[in-house]
Formats: structure tokens, sequence, C-alpha cells
């Protein structure tokens, strides 16, 4: 971890992302930052937990600061009622070694669907047993009495693999395989599912249950003053550090104490936006004195950091083009 007195600027970008690096023109910053910066690994495999490293320097964030709590903050704007958790929509699909999940992001769930499962979920489980509410299509959240006490696992992380490794086990996750039994049956007579097989298109059949707090969230610190992003994640670590929170769309603007981007995933299919928004004012900054570090970190726990001194190796190239 930098010193106190540095003031350190992290980008938080997919893996897929960095492998297109090769296309990217030498003179970009980008590059530079890549080509002539430190390579380190920082133990990290989780994405959800390298933003919370960049927040917080914490390098396994996510088991004190459960994402479904968390992004609760910041989808609701409220405190999250113990037993909170992501209850994302997925596609149960069956598999060689039986059934598979489909993250929701494979799904193009709509609003106008996502809407009207989620009250008919609400609406017909008895006694309100979960809650369910919508932070966004993709994002969906519930509240459990109990909660299981194993290890949770986000769906894009399991995506292929066989769901009954993954489910709740034991007697403490007895009750929310049953819920999820009784939500496939009423996802199953949904009327949205029924127009999407008359499509062709997966259903929404399922929902995963994630991000839970086995208790209650410790005190959050923060090695940043600045994150910009709109991942809830991001957002609801960055109100509980008492970080300052912006868009992503905006620019450095304050570089004072050190800052965190972590961009729409929309936006890295333009890998000009990034350079041209963020990298480029950055590495223009860290020239003159104005911050330390520059550093990117990708999602698969492996940070690029590029100092003043670094920034002179001109000589360091990786093959990129010479565009």
């Amino acid at each position: 971890m930098s010193s106190a007195t540095d003031c350190r600027w992290i980008l938080v970008v997919p893996d897929d992302f960095i492998s297109s690096g090769r296309a990217w023109p030498r003179r970009w910053a980008l590059s530079r930052v890549l080509d002539r910066g430190i390579s380190r690994d920082l133990g990290i495999r989780r994405p959800i937990d390298v933003i919370g490293w960049a927040i917080t320097g914490h390098a396994s964030a996510s088991t004190e600061w459960p994402p479904g709590p968390v992004c609760w903050r910041a989808e609701f704007d409220s405190e999250a009622p113990l037993g909170a958790l992501r209850m994302d929509p997925v596609n149960l699909s069956a598999g060689p070694r039986g059934l598979c999940v489909s993250p929701p992001a494979t799904l193009g769930v709509t609003e106008h669907e996502a809407v009207r499962i989620v009250r008919a979920v609400t609406e017909s489980l008895e006694g309100g047993a979960l809650g369910l509410r919508m932070g966004s299509a993709q994002r969906w959240y519930g509240a459990l009495p109990d909660v299981p006490d194993g290890a949770w696992w986000a769906p894009q992380e399991i995506a292929g693999q066989p769901v009954l490794d993954y489910l709740p086990a034991g007697d403490s996750g007895a009750g929310v395989r049953k819920l999820l039994n009784e939500i496939q049956v009423i996802l199953h007579q949904a009327p949205e599912n029924l127009s999407r097989r008359e499509r062709g298109v997966a259903e929404i059949n399922s929902v995963w249950p994630w991000g839970w707090a086995a208790r209650g969230l410790t005190r959050v610190g923060a090695q940043v003053a600045h994150a910009h992003s709109e991942d809830p994640y991001a957002v609801g670590l960055s109100t509980l550090a008492g970080v300052d929170h912006r868009s992503d769309v905006g620019g450095p603007g304050d570089l004072d104490g050190g800052g965190v981007v972590v961009p729409d995933p929309a936006r890295m299919s333009d890998p000009a936006w990034l350079e041209h928004r963020w990298c480029r004012p950055l590495v223009r900054a860290l020239a003159r004195g104005r911050i330390d570090r520059l550093g990117v970190a990708v999602g698969s726990g492996c940070l690029y950091e590029l100092t003043r001194r670094n920034l002179r190796r001109f000589w360091r190239t990786s093959g990129r083009t010479s565009a």
C-alpha cells in the first residue's frame, strides 16, 4: 500500500479490456501505464474485491463489507435491513454437469419485465417472505430473517458451472433453497417468461442469492478521497467510508487525496473514452507532480502502477502498434 502522504489514483477495469491493449497506440497514456508501470498481483481474484481494495486498501473487502447491504445503501439511499442480500435474475439451463447459471448481463432483462416480475414474486410469496426489491433491471435485492452461514458467489463468477455446487448448503441454507424453489414456480408461470419462450429467448427462471452479511458491517476506512463511479458497490462503499462520490463521466476535477474510477461497463467498449476522459489528464498530472501514482487495476487482481520515475522509461514497450 502507498504511504499516507501519497496521492494515488486508480482506474478499475475488466480483464478483457486489458487484453485488447495491444491494439492501443503506443503514444496513449493507457499504453504508458501498462508498458512503463510496475505490475504486481494484489492477491485478489474477485472483481468486486478489486473495487473494494481500490477504495479501502483492504484486500478482501467483500468479506467485511458484503455487496448485499453495501449495494442496498447505494440503490435505495437507506440503511440495509438485517439479512439484506442480492437476488439477481438469472437463467438456469441444463448443462453437461447439471443445471448451469447464466448471469443477468446475458439475459437482456428490460425494466418493464423486471418491474412486473418483481411485483409478481412479492405478491405471491406467503407473508412477504423475501421483500424483493429492484435496484435496476439486472440488480434485485431481498431481505431474509436468516441468512446462510457459508460463502457466496456472484452469478458472473459461476457462469456455466453446476449451480448445486454453489447453493447454500446445510441446515442454514435449507430455507434459501426452499424459497428458490417457490420463486422458480412463480417465474415459470409469469407472462413475461411465456413471451420469452415464444420468442426463443432465455427465460428469467430463477434468482440467485449472493452477497449476504453473516454479521454486521464493520467500520470502513479509505485510502482515497474521491470515487467516480455509478457501480452500486463502489457508491455504497464510498458512502460508508465518507469518500466524496461523483459520476464517472466528468473527469478528474479535484486531485487532492487521490481517487478511484470505476467506469460503467458500457463505456469499456470504447477505450478512447477512458484514454481522453481519464487516463490522459491523470498521466499529465503525474508528470507535473500533482499526483504521485497512477494505477490500472484489473478484475483478476493485477495492478499496473506508474510513478513519475518510471514514467520516463520510454524504452519499455509491449509490442503495441505504432499508430
